[in-house]
């Protein structure tokens, strides 16, 4: 998950539901592009995310 966090989106935003229509669009692409390049599926690339996210632990990094 942590190619995620690489693309400059604020974490903060989407938490604080300020996410403009342009910063959610990065962040569906950024799901998208992670899911790709790592052979698994936007959906669950994206539960884990939120997941991490939501419920952060010592093992997330």
């Amino acid at each position: 998950m942590r190619h995620l966090t690489s693309t400059g989106i604020s974490w903060n935003a989407q938490q604080a539901n300020a996410l403009t229509v342009e910063t959610a669009a990065a962040v569906q692409a950024a799901i998208a592009a992670h899911a790709e390049a790592t052979g698994q599926s936007r959906y669950e690339v994206e539960r884990e995310l939120k997941r991490i996210v939501r419920h952060p632990t010592e093992d997330d990094g």
